[in-house]
């Protein structure tokens, strides 16, 4: 009895310790099978990131062509000759019209309301013709390379107009922090530089010397000439786009107000450039009277009056006697004046 029962307790932990095993290697091959899809997911993931670099050495309308050609192909037959033209005419329409159409349509609604105002007549003008061209290829009709020339033309000269628009709208509100500008008008290009410039210098000076000169109104005056400017410009490009107004007189006006743009920054520069000049004679005038006591210090010293008793202060043009407006006026104010204090 007592051997059946030894015999038993032996069974019984090599039954237990093969459940164990059988679960350890179990869960062994279920990390096998997870290691392996992991990799395979790797492998596959790359090679489809692979796939689609070379997907995009293409562009689209080469990708459309080739689909194009299986489409037609002996095989297949998914569409006829007539339709492929008209997909491909389609297709080029989106590049060459639509495309540019809707970058210039982003531009315009970056633009300030007045300049918008001023330009929508040339934008809807273009975006009317790209929805004619459009209906026109939808219902069948073949649309002549000469066509398609001709109103990719008159897209992109909308769109150059309103791409310069849109960087002059960027000058003039940059005047106040200076940002560049890149615009192929020369004259607004260097005038809202200049201004940026201008106001960066002015923001330079000293609260007093803002306060005591005219550069806060000349500041002012700078961001309205530039807005005016940028208003009469969209007119300009609006008519020339358009080609429905006269384009001389809009030019002209336009002009007037870049030099009238100009003429507020010569007004600005000659007020900074006096300001500072004014700081530079102050300090100058201070430093010379400061020599001027420490010679006098140096003088009394050398007689016999200990160091410690003096102190020497020049106060430059702080403290006239007089207004400083005359020859006799000046020579009243440069002085040395001598202080006793009682101990």
């Amino acid at each position: 009895m007592a051997g059946r029962g030894y015999l038993g307790k032996i069974s019984a932990i090599l039954t237990a310790d093969s459940k164990g095993l059988s679960r350890g290697l179990n869960a062994g091959a279920k990390d096998v099978t997870q290691f392996a899809r992991k990799i395979q997911s790797t492998i596959s993931g790359a090679t489809s990131r692979a796939g689609r670099e070379f997907d995009n050495i293409l562009t689209p309308l080469q990708k459309l062509q080739r689909a194009l050609k299986v489409g037609v192909g002996q095989n297949l037959k998914l569409v006829n000759q007539q339709e492929v033209q008209a997909i491909r005419q389609f297709a080029e329409a989106a590049e060459r019209i639509a495309k540019p159409v809707s970058q210039a349509a982003k531009d315009f609604a970056g633009l300030s309301t007045q300049v918008q105002r001023n330009f929508a007549p040339a934008l809807e003008s273009a975006q009317k013709a790209a929805e004619q061209l459009r209906a026109s290829i939808g219902n069948g009709a073949r649309v002549s390379e000469r066509d398609f020339a001709n109103l990719e033309a008159r897209i992109n000269r909308v769109t150059q107009a309103a791409s310069r628009l849109r960087e002059a709208g960027q000058a003039t509100a940059g005047l106040a922090t200076g940002q560049e500008l890149r615009f192929q008008r020369p004259g607004f290009l260097q005038q809202t530089s200049r201004a940026a410039a201008l106001q960066q210098q002015a923001a330079a000076l000293s609260p007093e010397q803002i306060r005591g000169s005219g550069v806060a109104a000349l500041v002012g005056q700078q961001r309205q000439a530039a807005q005016e400017a940028e208003n009469l410009l969209s007119t300009l490009e609006r008519i020339r786009v358009t080609r429905n107004g006269d384009a001389q007189s809009a030019e002209a006006a336009y002009n007037r107000q870049v030099a009238a743009l100009r003429l507020v920054n010569d007004q600005l520069e000659r007020e900074i450039t006096l300001s500072q000049q004014a700081a530079n004679a102050q300090r100058e005038a201070a430093a010379d009277a400061q020599r001027r006591a420490e010679a006098v210090r140096t003088w009394l010293v050398k007689r016999g009056i200990a160091p410690e008793r003096l102190r020497a202060v020049g106060f430059g043009d702080a403290q006239p006697l007089a207004p400083n407006t005359s020859a006799a006026a000046r020579a009243k104010n440069r002085r040395v004046e001598l202080v006793y204090e009682a101990e």
